[in-house]
């Protein structure tokens, strides 16, 4: 992948030439940066879509936080949309909730809207107060050590401002949701209850939980990781191919 600076981010490029782009936001807890593992996984996602592929290295933490991101990540995407006409969001673990708020803030300011968001094992709620996440045992997650990445991310911001834990947000607005999570991981009641909201509302999604893996198994080598790119296949790409 080639490096360029777009804004004031350093954005790693794919070198296919697309119409449309996948903008991908990676996990970490905003602490660590992109693993070689993460980048793999979006790239076969990319070449499945026969889409170019974007990967800003936004500021994390400790030096970065919520405001930082947004402002930087608004930069990225307004600079895109002149060399795209279609932009779609990718993002897993902390990167899933925050493409979802990016989405929300994108259309808050009257920007174009991306074409879709795909978000794997999302964290939506970086309180993570839900009740339900006492239960479960997750062997890749600190919930305590989740909790004080989350204060640190929100900044001055309120934890459940929309643009810190995407599930406070309105959804009426945002783009067709893709979402994945496994059964034995801490984002798991927050991504049903999502599920839920988005059955509400009536909004197009849809939401896939694999019940025996972990926290953000999708990107590991593994049976599961490819079910799940054939299903945003399907999604994406399904009814552009039927309605031809």
């Amino acid at each position: 992948m080639s490096k360029e600076i777009i804004g004031n981010n350093i954005v790693y490029m794919n070198n296919q030439k697309h119409d449309s782009l996948l903008l991908y936001i990676h996990g970490g807890s905003f602490v660590d940066k992109p693993m070689k593992m993460q980048i793999k996984f979006v790239k076969r996602v990319a070449d499945r879509l026969k889409m170019s592929l974007a990967v800003p290295i936004y500021t994390t933490l400790p030096k970065g936080n919520v405001n930082i991101f947004m402002k930087d990540m608004i930069s990225v995407y307004k600079l895109l949309l002149n060399r795209y006409s279609k932009i779609y969001l990718i993002g897993d673990s902390a990167g899933g909730g925050a493409v979802i708020s990016l989405s929300m803030v994108i259309s808050e300011n009257g920007i174009k809207k991306p074409e879709g968001i795909i978000a794997l094992s999302p964290w939506l709620d970086l309180s993570l107060e839900n009740v339900k996440i006492k239960q479960i045992n997750d062997i890749v997650c600190s919930l305590v050590g989740n909790k004080y990445c989350g204060k640190l991310w929100a900044d001055n911001n309120d934890i459940k401002d929309y643009k810190v834990s995407s599930i406070y947000g309105d959804f009426i607005n945002t783009d067709k949701i893709f979402i994945t999570c496994g059964g034995n991981e801490i984002c798991q009641p927050d991504c049903e209850k999502l599920d839920l909201l988005l059955d509400s509302i009536k909004k197009d999604h849809r939401f896939f939980q694999f019940e025996n893996q972990f926290h953000n198994f999708e990107i590991y080598p593994i049976k599961e990781s490819k079910i799940v790119i054939d299903e945003i296949y399907k999604y994406y790409k399904g009814e552009e191919k039927n309605a031809k």
